[in-house]
């Protein structure tokens, strides 16, 4: 019915006030930990300008063509495109765990603040989380 509809509309004009045109609302769930850890390991060793195009390319990427956020060859060619991370490297990272204890930090942190989601942000507010986390 009617209220169906309203909350179809919801993902896609919430989208559209944060600046994705183009929101997929039926993208395939994923887990988030690798492409978290990856924006941390890109922040750490590249710096906060690199994450951030990296940040904006994942969002595109996951919201407006549907990807899912756990696939590793798409963060791996995502960190080398956006980024400009090595190659080698990255796949290096995704293969350990690198990472995982301060994203597992910052979680719990977000968890005790009664944050449950994060959602795609505007690019400011995406440079202070991405500065939190790295800091943690």
């Amino acid at each position: 019915g009617s209220a169906g509809r309203r909350a179809r509309a919801r993902p896609p004009r919430r989208g559209r006030e944060v600046g994705i045109e183009n929101f997929v609302a039926r993208r395939i769930a994923s887990s988030t930990w690798a492409s978290h850890r990856m924006v941390q390991w890109v922040t750490r060793t590249l710096g906060v300008s690199a994450a951030e195009r990296l940040y904006a390319a994942l969002n595109f990427t996951h919201f407006e063509q549907g990807a899912k956020l756990n696939d590793r060859e798409m963060l791996v060619t995502a960190a080398v495109e956006h980024a400009g991370a090595d190659e080698a490297a990255a796949r290096e990272f995704l293969q350990s765990d690198e990472g995982s204890d301060e994203i597992a930090a910052a979680l719990a942190m977000l968890r005790e603040m009664g944050i449950n989601a994060i959602g795609p942000r505007k690019k400011f507010a995406s440079a202070i989380s991405i500065k939190t986390v790295s800091s943690l």
